[in-house]
């Protein structure tokens, strides 16, 4: 006789604090509750009458919000986390792929029946069936409805193709989404596929088929042009081409420049004109080598320089940039262009051809289209790529109708490829039950209770279209039940004859296979295993905040949570337009004209009382480039807090982080004031040596990867107060001290009128550590820029004011002596960019940030250099 000892089920396999769920009671219950849940959600959007019954509000995990009652969008766009009901998402979009039929109606069919098979089985459960029976009897009605479908089709699309008889088979799929302008649309969309069918119908491409929403007018304005529109004017002053050679370019057009930063000291007029002029005339070769080539208009797919937009009007060149790949893809296709990654003349076979590009107004905009005109009688002849311009009021009014057209151009890939045809409006699922029934009720064993009610879950089409209806759908289905029982009844449904109502015999044939399999894939599962969800707050931060998880009291104001977070980073705040890093000459000289713009004019109406509070009220009328790093800090607070409408939170980072001795406590007093009101309510993180505010009520603590949260009693104890014994300070060994390195004599810094820095000396010497401290704008950051040579004025210094490692500082290169200064703090990159390997991509290593002063000490001692590295 054996001893045995019984175990756990998973010891050992998993981490403290998993779920194991396993039966029926605990794992296959629970699937079905979720799957019913999702295709709940999805029934309320069945039928022409949905959008009128009932749309919903959802955001997406990017914080965008969707109004609509199109299941294919809600499917699409809400983050499903039970793996049951991510078997049903799968499904609908196996529909899609399998058929290319993405039009709502099928979306939810899948959904809405593998939901409907699953409740059937719930009840089969509690009969005391076992999920292998029901599997069976699931499997055997799917074969035989597959089986009966394939006789049901009584209708096949006209050939060849007309835009009557597209239009015909457009209205019900179109009808669900935009019931009431069907007719409309089936006709823009019947005209656009006609005009880009392929000799071989089955070779039509959904893609060539596109779509341009303009604000303004009615849906009857919209209007279908062979070729494409592009919502832009050309850049230049030629606004209209005609029989043109085309050349597209994915480069910029503009002057190539380097990636690294440079400076060049000009000390005359000429060499300020010889500088540009080299660029100049090769510029203008480039063009004038496309002029001559013969080409007239020009797609650009970045950026236009200025210089460049000139040379193109000399030479009477249309150009217009397209910055989506897909549109620059399409319009390739249509003009017969290769796009070029070089600029200069395209050759012959690189180039292609148009036979209008025009600029019109639509609706009080202005629009640029590309049209191929067919010579007259060419009836064989097919513009490449048609579009549709829909016109509405709103634009979830336009996004509906493209998602319908959408619909539609998918309805015609389906039927191009199989033509055959089934009643609509629930009259096919009708008949499919009723044959479904008899079959069950002829088998024997315990799957024949599968089988009938498999075919009851066929009612759920009918039922839910009366529903939506306002119908009543029990007396709808009797009667429907009522009819088909007659002999040629099997074709009645819901006013299917004046409506015309048809369906793709394909696609109802995947929809009901993919909802089959998915609700059996979901019986077979009778163990669910789920891990300890993560303390973090994790990726979907913004369905917490939409759905008030994370800010409850922001989902009751009613308005879009996202717009009520005003958060002020820790970030580079000196970029200009195109990417690059201000440079002290725009900070201190404002030449430019987006350098001019003061703090007054960039914050609108100004709150004197909270300006004051800030210490800004004296610097509002200087350029934003002018405001030291504290400054500017401040500035961006009260920015935020001035915002419409008014933030309901504000989050900081490191807000202590750039200001002075004096106007930290201003800050934290404000934040006080704030924190009393809770208008805003604050939220910030703090570095390791700023002290936590007595007012915080809470504390999210990061340790080891992990993320507390708690209130302040629960997470400070009385033993966590900071030691505020003085420091004693760094006592360096006299006998270290090493030959200058820093030499400033009598340095002067001004701009104009504007003084900076007067009559400076420091002297810095090996082995010397210095604190350099002052008020919000005194030049500290001026004063650091001339030794790391950011600051332009660093090179017309005399030789005498300012020496680097033993040498006058304009007559070292500049990258030089950058590799030879470390930055060891965020507000030093802050200030005083590098471009190094490493944070070019993203990366900053710790040699970086230890670099050595002297690169030629690390070259001759590299046993310090290896302790240094593991001390740090």
């Amino acid at each position: 006789m054996s001893l045995k000892v019984p175990k756990a089920n998973n010891i050992q396999l998993f981490k403290d604090g998993y779920k194991h769920l396993q039966g029926i009671e605990e794992a296959v219950m629970r699937n079905i509750q979720a799957v019913g849940e999702l295709s709940d959600l999805v029934r309320t959007s069945f039928g022409p009458n949905a959008s009128f019954r009932k749309e919903q509000t959802y955001h997406n995990h990017l914080g965008r919000m969707f109004v609509t009652s199109d299941a294919a969008t809600i499917i699409r766009e809400i983050e499903v986390v039970h793996p049951a009901a991510k078997l049903l998402v799968m499904a609908s979009q196996a529909q899609e792929s399998e058929v290319r039929y993405d039009y709502g109606r099928r979306d939810k069919y899948c959904t809405c029946f593998a939901g409907e098979l699953l409740k059937k089985s719930e009840h089969l459960l509690i009969m005391g069936l076992h999920p292998s029976e029901i599997i069976i009897g699931y499997e055997l009605a799917c074969e035989k409805a597959l089986a009966e479908l394939e006789g049901l089709s009584n209708y096949n699309l006209a050939k060849p193709l007309t835009k009557e008889s597209l239009a015909l088979v457009l209205k019900s799929s179109i009808a669900s989404k935009q019931y009431g302008s069907e007719d409309t649309l089936a006709s823009l969309v019947a005209e656009a596929a006609l005009a880009v069918m392929p000799s071989r119908p089955e070779h039509f491409n959904v893609d060539n088929v596109r779509v341009v929403k303009i604000m303004g007018g009615s849906l009857n304005s919209s209007t279908v042009v062979r070729g494409m529109v592009f919502n832009r004017e050309p850049q230049g002053v030629i606004k209209k081409a005609s029989k043109a050679k085309v050349a597209v370019y994915t480069c910029a057009l503009d002057i190539a420049q380097t990636e690294t930063k440079g400076t060049v000291l000009l000390r005359n007029a000429e060499e300020m004109l010889n500088f540009t002029r080299g660029e100049e005339q090769q510029l203008e070769k480039y063009f004038k080598e496309i002029a001559d080539s013969g080409v007239q208009v020009i797609v650009a797919g970045a950026a236009v320089g200025e210089l460049a937009m000139h040379y193109l009007d000399r030479f009477s060149i249309l150009v217009i940039k397209v910055l989506s790949k897909f549109d620059l893809r399409r319009l390739c296709r249509v003009v017969g262009a290769t796009p070029l990654a070089r600029l200069g003349a395209p050759t012959a076979e690189e180039a292609g051809s148009v036979d209008i590009v025009e600029t019109v107004e639509i609706g009080g905009d202005r629009v640029t289209v590309f049209r191929q005109d067919p010579p007259a009688g060419s009836a064989a002849e097919k513009s490449k790529t048609a579009t549709i311009v829909l016109r509405g009021a709103t634009a979830n009014t336009l996004d509906d109708m493209e998602r319908a057209i959408d619909d539609g151009v998918n309805v015609i890939k389906a039927l191009v490829k199989d033509d055959r045809l089934v009643p609509g409006a629930g009259a096919t699922e009708i008949e499919l039950a009723k044959r479904v029934e008899s079959y069950g009720a002829g088998l024997k064993g315990l799957s024949q209770h599968a089988v009938r009610r498999y075919a009851s879950a066929l009612e759920i089409l009918p039922s839910t279209l009366a529903e939506n209806a306002g119908l009543d759908m029990t007396e709808v289905v009797s009667k429907l039940y009522e009819k088909h029982a007659q002999a040629g009844g099997a074709t009645w449904g819901v006013d299917i004859e004046e409506e015309q109502i048809y369906d793709s015999l394909s696609a109802k044939s995947w929809a009901i296979k993919l909802a089959t399999e998915a609700a059996v894939s979901v019986l077979r599962v009778d163990s669910i295993i789920m891990s300890k969800p993560a303390d973090t707050i994790g990726p979907h931060w913004h369905y917490s905040i939409s759905s008030g998880g994370l800010y409850p009291f922001l989902v009751a104001s009613g308005r879009d949570p996202h717009d009520l977070i005003a958060h002020v980073s820790f970030a580079p705040q000196r970029l200009a337009s195109g990417g690059a890093f201000y440079d002290f000459t725009a900070r201190y000289g404002a030449v430019r004209e987006e350098d001019r713009m003061t703090l007054r004019e960039s914050l609108g109406t100004v709150d004197e009382s909270l300006a004051e509070t800030l210490d800004l009220k004296r610097l509002l009328d200087l350029p934003l480039v002018a405001l030291s790093n504290g400054q500017t800090r401040r500035a961006r607070i009260l920015q935020a807090l001035m915002r419409n409408p008014a933030p309901e939170v504000l989050v900081l980072t490191e807000p202590l982080t750039g200001l002075d001795v004096e106007h930290r406590p201003r800050l934290l007093k404000l934040l006080h004031d704030l924190h009393i009101k809770r208008a805003p309510r604050v939220i910030m993180t703090l570095r390791g040596q700023d002290p936590v505010p007595d007012w915080a009520t809470h504390i999210i603590r990061a340790e080891n990867g992990k993320i507390i949260v708690g209130e302040r009693s629960q997470m400070v104890s009385k033993h966590s107060k900071r030691d505020h014994k003085p420091n004693d300070g760094y006592k360096g060994d006299p006998h270290k001290i090493g030959k200058p390195i820093v030499e400033i004599v009598g340095l002067n810094i001004a701009y104009h009128e504007r003084k900076i820095l007067t009559n400076v000396n420091w002297t810095i010497r090996e082995g010397e550590r210095w604190h350099l401290k002052g008020p919000n704008g005194s030049g500290k950051t001026t004063l650091l820029a001339m030794i790391t040579g950011d600051h332009p004025q660093s090179y017309s210094q005399p030789a005498s004011s300012l020496r680097l490692f033993s040498k006058p500082r304009r007559s070292i290169p500049t990258t030089t002596l950058q590799r030879r200064i470390g930055l060891i703090s965020p507000e030093q990159y802050n200030a005083f960019p590098r471009r190094y390997l490493a944070l070019v991509y993203g990366m900053l290593l710790v040699r970086d940030l230890i670099r050595p002063m002297h690169s030629e000490r690390v070259r001759r001692r590299r046993s310090s250099d290896r302790r240094a590295y593991s001390r740090v």
